[in-house]
C-alpha cells in the first residue's frame, strides 16, 4: 500500500534573524547567539574528522588493530556512554562491557549496554577484510567476565566499501521528508537479518500509527520520571566546548536542541524537557516516517542482545551506505508494559521486540563525537 507523503518546507534565516531570533522558557529568555557562546568550533570539528577518518592501512598488525578498534568505537551505543573497553594480543579483539559507564534508570539489566557491544563488534567485523582479515566472532563468559573476541586471521586485503562507509554512519534524530524507501532497498535492508535476529520493516499506514501510539505512550513513562530526566541530562552534553573536553554522551544539537552553556541549559532542560514538548517532537518525527524496523529476537540473555546488536549494526551500515537515514526510538524497549503490547503487535509469538528504528531520509545531523582509542583501550599498544 502506498505511503502518505508529508513534504516538510522550510524558511531561509538571514544571520541578523538567527541572532536576533531568541528562546523564552519559563520566563527566561536566552539571545540564541549567546546559547552557543563559549564553543571550542575549530577544535570541535578537527575532533569530529579525526576520529571519523578512514581507516589507516599499515604494515604494522597491531596498527591495523588499532584502527579497527577505532571502528569498532563508531558503533551505535545507548546515550553515547560507550560503556565498553578493548583488548589486542596478537591474534586478534576483545570487546568487555565497561559498567562504570552503565544506565541504571534506562537500562537496569544491562540489555542496552551489551546490544551496544554487538553493535561495535559488527562494525569490526565489517571493517577487517578491507583492512586483510578474517574475522571469527565468539561470544563467552568462559574467563569468567562476559566478553566478545573476534580472532582476526590474515587473509587478503578485499575491496569492501563498508569499512569507508563506518565512519560516515550516524543517527538521524530529524524530521524526515515522509519520502517512501523503495522495495529494493526494503529487500537490503532486511537482509541484514539472521537465523537468531528478525527484522520487521513496518510501512502501512495502520502499523506505523500503532508504533507510534506505543513510541508516546512509553515516552510519557520515562520523561514523567525524575530519575529518567536526571540520568538523561547528566549525558547530555550541552554545547561543543563540553562535547569536546568529554567526547561522550548526547550532543545537543545531535538531537536539533540548541546548544548552549551548560549551566544555562541544565535550567532550560529542568523547565522544558516535559512529556508535552517532547510527545510533540515525536509525534512530528513519527508521522513524517515511512519506515519503522523492529528487531525481534527468540531469547532474551546478554547473548541474544549482542546477536541484535551486530544486526542493528549492519543495517545501519546497509542504510547509510543507500544515503538512508536512521535513528533508535527505543522507548517501547525500555517500558516492560509497552513492550509487550509491541510484541502483541508484531504477532509473533515468544519473541522479544528488542530495538526500534525509524527509516527514511532526511538530514544528516551534527554528530557526537567518541573517545580516543587510548581512552578504551585495557592496556596501551606498544
Amino acid at each position: 500500500m502506498s505511503i502518505s507523503k508529508i513534504r516538510m518546507t522550510t524558511q531561509s534565516m538571514s544571520r541578523r534573524g538567527f541572532i536576533r531570533k531568541s528562546v523564552t522558557v519559563g520566563g527566561i529568555t536566552l539571545c540564541a547567539a549567546a546559547l552557543g557562546a563559549g564553543c571550542s568550533v575549530p577544535r570541535w570539528r578537527h575532533a569530529v574528522r579525526d576520529i571519523r577518518r578512514p581507516p589507516v592501512i599499515s604494515n604494522e598488525k597491531r596498527q591495523l588493530f588499532t584502527e579497527l578498534v577505532r571502528m569498532g568505537t563508531l558503533a551505535s551505543n545507548s546515550h553515547n556512554a560507550q560503556a565498553w573497553t578493548f583488548a589486542i594480543d596478537e591474534e586478534g579483539i576483545s570487546i568487555f562491557p565497561d559498567f562504570s559507564r552503565s544506565l541504571p534508570v534506562v537500562d537496569p539489566t544491562y540489555h542496552h549496554l551489551f546490544v551496544s557491544l554487538g553493535c561495535a563488534a559488527e562494525n569490526i567485523v565489517q571493517a577487517a577484510p578491507s583492512l586483510g582479515f578474517q574475522p571469527i566472532v565468539n561470544v563467552s563468559d568462559s574467563s569468567g567476565t562476559k566478553h566478545i573476541r573476534i580472532a582476526l586471521q590474515k587473509n587478503k586485503a578485499t575491496h569492501e566499501n563498508m569499512a569507508l562507509t563506518i565512519p560516515k554512519r550516524s543517527c538521524s534524530r530529524s524530521t524526515y521528508d515522509g519520502n517512501s524507501v523503495g522495495r529494493l532497498a526494503l529487500a537490503r535492508l532486511a537482509g541484514a537479518a539472521d537465523d537468531d535476529v528478525n527484522i520487521d520493516l513496518l510501512f502501512h499506514p495502520k502499523e506505523l500509527t500503532a508504533v507510534s501510539e506505543l513510541v508516546i505512550a512509553a515516552n510519557t513513562c520515562q520523561v514523567n520520571n525524575a530519575a529518567y530526566r536526571e540520568e538523561l541530562k547528566s549525558w547530555i552534553r550541552f554545547n561543543k566546548r563540553q562535547a569536546y573536553y568529554t567526547r561522550d554522551g548526547i550532543f545537543a544539537a545531535a538531537s536539533g536542541s540548541p546548544t548552549a552553556p551548560p549551566w544555562i541549559a541544565r535550567l532550560v532542560f529542568d523547565r522544558a524537557y516535559t512529556a508535552k514538548n517532547e510527545n510533540e517532537k515525536l509525534r512530528a518525527q513519527m508521522a513524517s516516517t515511512p519506515c519503522v524496523g523492529v528487531f525481534t529476537v527468540k531469547g532474551n540473555t546478554w547473548k541474544d542482545w549482542i546477536n541484535v546488536g551486530r544486526v542493528c549494526q549492519r543495517l545501519s551500515l546497509y542504510a547509510t551506505a543507500m544515503n538512508i537515514a536512521h535513528a533508535h526510538v527505543n522507548q517501547p524497549i525500555e517500558v516492560s508494559s509497552v513492550r509487550r503490547r509491541l510484541a502483541s503487535l508484531l504477532g509473533r509469538s515468544g519473541s522479544y521486540p528488542d530495538l526500534v528504528m525509524r527509516i527514511g531520509y532526511g538530514p544528516s545531523m551534527p554528530r557526537s563525537l567518541r573517545r580516543p582509542v587510548h581512552d578504551v583501550l585495557q592496556s596501551p599498544v606498544t
